[in-house]
């Protein structure tokens, strides 16, 4: 590491390469066509849209998820619990997110290392594998570690699709 020239050790900016913030894009490997998702995360759920291939679609999507967790936001801030908060806005919004095939998953770090659970469809799921996986980091490692291959080994009902 000490030999390394210094331009080497300057971190250059994550960039985007879809160029706008909370959108991400998929190349299929066949055809090489582009698609593009939206993405929005809070207090460790992440949501994504569906893939679509007009990017102003996708961008559509990420202003609806970005209007759901102002919904969130403001009904946490309000004294709502997070899962009520999320079950809420996600009632108020049922029929613009039923255009989204939202996947949404838990995530969470534990020192160096990012966690994540599989992506369903289900909010009642991902509420629930949020509130293992915390539960599990507070506990430790082996809790952890239990937690997280207990989550990714049980049988879905509501597993993603795309």
């Amino acid at each position: 590491l000490g030999d390394a020239p210094p331009e080497a050790a300057e971190k250059k900016p994550h960039r985007n390469p879809t160029g706008v913030q909370g959108l991400c894009r998929q190349i299929d490997a066949r055809s090489k066509t582009v698609s593009y998702a939206a993405l929005v995360s809070l207090g460790n759920l992440a949501f994504r849209s569906r893939y679509t291939p007009d990017i102003q679609t996708a961008i559509d999507f990420h202003i609806t998820l970005l209007q759901v967790r102002e919904a969130i936001e403001s009904a946490t801030a309000a004294g709502t619990s997070f899962d009520e908060a999320c079950r809420r806005a996600f009632e108020a919004r049922v029929g613009e997110l039923s255009d989204l095939n939202i996947g949404m998953n838990a995530y969470l770090r534990f020192r160096v290392t990012r966690v994540s659970s599989p992506i369903t469809s289900s909010l009642q799921e991902a509420l629930e594998h949020r509130k293992r996986l915390l539960a599990a980091r507070d506990a430790g490692e082996e809790a952890l570690k239990a937690q997280l291959a207990d989550i990714l080994t049980t049988e879905r009902v509501f597993a993603y699709r795309q």
